[in-house]
């Protein structure tokens, strides 16, 4: 065993950061709060998934499953499962939405196993009536004041998927990560035909605004397909970090591209 992981250290020098790195990226990349143009309409609920993600950096590959289901006390649970041979990261959520369009988070978990890392195991447990957040990282617990507008990493997915229908060109999100709230800010660029492996998309492109300029995110979504995201890039001083759908399926329906 010793010997494997040397070998793994040696073969990976940076690849074991970045991993830890991707799963950030593809986490927390998807959000916090917005604001919406007044008067518009929105949806008081989305559509459900099955999806699975090709991530590469750098020659290391590995895979991301997104699952949303609906509950039967109309709640929707996501769950999200990235993996390979370094380790394994699975987040879970619990959310409502509200009439209005807005996604409340209720529960969110992550546990981080990942080989020659420290483990990350993370609990947030939201109460509304008192406008408290419960919070536990790594053993460490506290509390936070919330407000509408709040979410975890998850659950910000679907409420950008709801925004994206009514926002204007710009989106602010705050989203709670490790104990702290952190702002994201991203413009919309406009519509374009995504090329992928699986064929042609319409989509809907997004980048996220750097304010440092060093970097710079790029995300697509699937217009057709309620908003799920196809592909996602991250570009810096020295590396490239690409996630791309590989297969999925809307409420049962398989994702496909458009016809030729």
């Amino acid at each position: 065993m010793e010997i494997l992981i040397t070998q793994i250290t040696k073969l990976y020098p940076l690849k074991l950061a970045r991993f830890t790195l991707i799963i950030q990226l593809v986490s927390c990349c998807f959000f916090s709060s917005s604001a919406l143009e007044a008067n518009e309409t929105v949806l008081s609920s989305i559509n459900t998934y099955d999806l699975t993600y090709t991530v590469k950096i750098d020659g290391l590959s590995l895979e991301t499953k997104r699952t949303l289901v609906h509950l039967e006390n109309g709640q929707y649970a996501e769950t999200s499962d990235t993996k390979n041979i370094l380790g394994k990261i699975t987040e879970k959520c619990l959310f409502g939405i509200s009439n209005n369009g807005k996604v409340k988070p209720q529960k969110y978990t992550k546990q981080q196993d990942i080989l020659l890392k420290n483990k990350h195991y993370e609990v947030q447990a939201y109460n509304w009536d008192d406008k408290k957040l419960s919070l536990s990282v790594n053993g460490k617990e506290g509390q936070m004041d919330i407000q509408p507008g709040y979410f975890d990493t998850l659950s910000l997915n679907q409420q950008l998927r709801l925004d994206l229908n009514v926002a204007g060109k710009e989106l602010t999100y705050n989203v709670i990560r490790k104990g702290k709230l952190t702002k994201y800010r991203y413009q919309l660029i406009g519509h374009e035909i995504l090329e992928t492996t699986q064929g042609s998309f319409n989509s809907l492109r997004i980048e996220r605004i750097d304010e440092n300029g060093n970097k710079k995110t790029r995300l697509w979504f699937a217009t057709d397909w309620d908003n799920v995201i196809l592909k996602l890039e991250k570009l810096g001083t020295d590396s490239k970090i690409t996630m791309i759908l590989n297969q999925g399926n809307l409420n049962g329906i398989p994702i496909l591209p458009l016809k030729n």
